[in-house]
């Protein structure tokens, strides 16, 4: 897993009802859970853009991770990601989600066994995503820009 240090400073998303379940490490996650959060709500850790407001959804099948996101109200995005943390903290990138073209971004992320350092930021692992369907408030997504490079919105999950 690929670990970025920064502060991810945005707003938090109220967390919806989840159906989870846990594989043992390396092994397939063969649980369906999905979920949606919406900002703008709580602040996180640090203030975020103010202005800033849209909507994450998500929804986790056998191994694949897909996702489709909103947002308004701030400059240019120029990242999106998951990545690890509850809400009172900041964490490392788990994975590179698409960067919001014209406010909305979706995609299917599809977990393998393994990353090389090289990929770690794009490659989503079974190791990760079990973790993720374990305990999703473990982790949220972070929209950056230039005025917030640290975090324009965050939704923890």
């Amino acid at each position: 897993m690929r670990f970025l240090t920064g502060i991810a400073v945005t707003a938090l998303g109220c967390a919806a009802a989840l159906s989870t379940g846990a594989s043992p490490a390396g092994a397939s996650p063969a649980a369906e859970a999905s979920g949606s959060v919406v900002t703008p709500a709580a602040h996180g850790p640090s203030p975020e853009d103010p202005n800033g407001r849209g909507t994450f959804w998500y929804r986790v099948k056998d191994r694949t991770l897909c996702y489709e996101l909103t947002v308004q109200e701030i400059a240019t995005p120029t990242a999106a990601e998951v990545r690890a943390g509850k809400a009172s903290a900041n964490g490392p990138v788990v994975v590179q989600l698409k960067t919001p073209k014209k406010g909305e971004a979706h995609g299917c992320l599809t977990a393998q066994p393994q990353q090389t350092a090289s990929d770690a930021a794009t490659v989503l692992t079974v190791e990760e995503l079990a973790a993720f369907l374990e305990d999703p408030s473990d982790f949220h997504v972070n929209i950056s820009n230039r005025p917030y490079p640290d975090g324009a919105i965050r939704w923890q999950l």
